[in-house]
């Protein structure tokens, strides 16, 4: 539990280092946007291809399955009970809390908490719940928002899919990186959980968190994301046989299960001419409230 709390305190410290930073304006919208791009468009899939680069295993790729299943789950679920409670057609704040309802910070947030808990193999089962998100992502999400999905098979080409595809198809087939490529991908992949733990810093400086705190919708998002979620999943996951013995994957489910809303959706909200301002607080709120919810989660695991 000690390890567990200084990782935790290692990443909450490198988030108000980009509330500094951002508050400096040396970690400026022009550069968070810039960074944003780097990271997702190169740093992000080189860390998951180098990631995939263990031995391969049975047992691994049973429960990357597992964790597949468990993501597409829990994000239809979350879609489905956001649409009963809050879409209307015309209101765009109800999309937006439809979309958080459903969509969790699986990645700049899951990332580097997986891999500073787990390594590299909980980077593996990270990605394959991000290769679920980011499918349901571009259809569903889209469709909460416009009404329509275009081209959804173009979400095959987002970086972020071609590095778990890569990675995926080199652990099966057994293929391994030339050193040279091999510490490449380390060397530049490992800028990720810093790096985006500082644009999370920098997104929460510009948010009015005490505006924010009114809001009853707000709590109930954050609420189900956080706790009903992965309440939802260990229970499921406890009915079926699973335990922590089983291996690492039960946790990192339980704990993607249960990450705050996908900054992603402040990211469509301004996109599709929907309440960015709203989404922000939305994200801003369930993500503080998570450095809460994300050690009891871990605590609760502990004990099964």
């Amino acid at each position: 539990m000690n390890v567990l709390i200084s990782q935790l305190l290692t990443l909450a410290i490198i988030i108000a280092l980009g509330i500094i930073l951002a508050k400096l304006n040396i970690l400026t919208n022009e550069t968070r946007k810039n960074l944003s791009s780097m990271l997702v468009y190169v740093i992000a899939p080189l860390y998951t291809i180098k990631s995939f680069q263990i031995e391969f295993s049975r047992d691994i790729l049973k429960s990357m399955g597992i964790v597949a299943a468990v993501a597409l789950f829990t994000i239809s679920f979350g879609l489905v009970v956001g649409r009963i409670l809050w879409y209307k057609k015309d209101d765009k704040k109800s999309h937006v809390l439809t979309f958080a309802n459903g969509f969790m910070n699986c990645s700049f947030i899951g990332y580097p908490l997986l891999y500073s808990l787990f390594g590299d193999t909980g980077i593996i089962y990270g990605s394959m719940f991000v290769l679920v998100f980011q499918c349901i992502l571009w259809t569903a999400g889209v469709i909460i928002f416009t009404g329509h999905s275009k081209k959804w098979y173009l979400v095959f080409l987002q970086p972020g899919m071609v590095g778990i595809l890569i990675g995926l198809v080199l652990f099966i087939a057994k293929i391994k990186l030339p050193v040279f490529l091999y510490n490449s991908f380390n060397m530049v992949g490992s800028m990720t959980p810093p790096l985006a733990m500082l644009i999370i810093g920098a997104f929460l400086s510009e948010v009015d968190i005490i505006h924010s705190l009114k809001d009853f919708k707000t709590y109930a998002v954050a609420f189900f994301r956080l706790i009903v979620a992965p309440a939802i999943i260990l229970l499921i996951l406890t009915l079926l046989g699973f335990s922590p013995d089983n291996g690492i994957f039960f946790t990192c489910t339980i704990l993607l299960a249960g990450m705050p809303v996908a900054t992603t959706a402040v990211l469509f909200a301004t996109n599709f001419d929907s309440d960015a301002k709203y989404a922000s607080s939305i994200v801003a709120i369930s993500t503080v409230l998570s450095a809460i919810t994300i050690p009891v989660w871990l605590y609760i695991i502990s004990l099964l």
